[in-house]
């Protein structure tokens, strides 16, 4: 699997199309809730540049934890922390989601996945259960 990197940024190549999709869906969100303000799209879009580039390895930091560890939950409980939890790339994408749900669902995802599946396919996945529980839970 090879690695582009984007203005200092390791992206797997595989990886590149799910977390642009869900960083874009979470950007639109907010951006249409805030477009009658100039100054506070202005905000979302400073905030977005100043941290993007150290955000988005945390989900890929957080997997391949996850893929060692031996008790993949409690694991997974003791990384999520509201470091992990950006607007427009959030580990964790409404109140009503529990950190134990958010933990649980990685926990079957790593089960599930076959242990010759490539950290980008997992990253890749994490992101798409993810938006499943945010789009189940509105």
């Amino acid at each position: 699997m090879s690695q582009v990197i984007i203005s200092g940024l390791n992206l797997l190549d595989a990886v590149k199309a799910s977390s642009c999709f869900y960083s874009g869906f979470f950007v639109l969100k907010y951006m249409m809730e805030k477009r009658s303000d100039p100054a506070d799209v202005q905000t979302l879009v400073t905030d977005f540049c100043d941290k993007y580039k150290t955000a988005l390895p945390q989900r890929t930091q957080l997997i391949k934890k996850l893929i060692s560890a031996v008790d993949v939950n409690a694991t997974c409980m003791a990384q999520l922390d509201s470091d992990m939890n950006h607007w427009f790339d959030p580990i964790d994408p409404i109140a009503s989601i529990t950190k134990q749900e958010i933990c649980s669902i990685h926990s079957k995802l790593i089960e599930h996945l076959e242990d010759s599946s490539s950290v980008a396919e997992h990253v890749s996945m994490s992101y798409i259960v993810t938006l499943d529980m945010f789009l189940q839970a509105n």
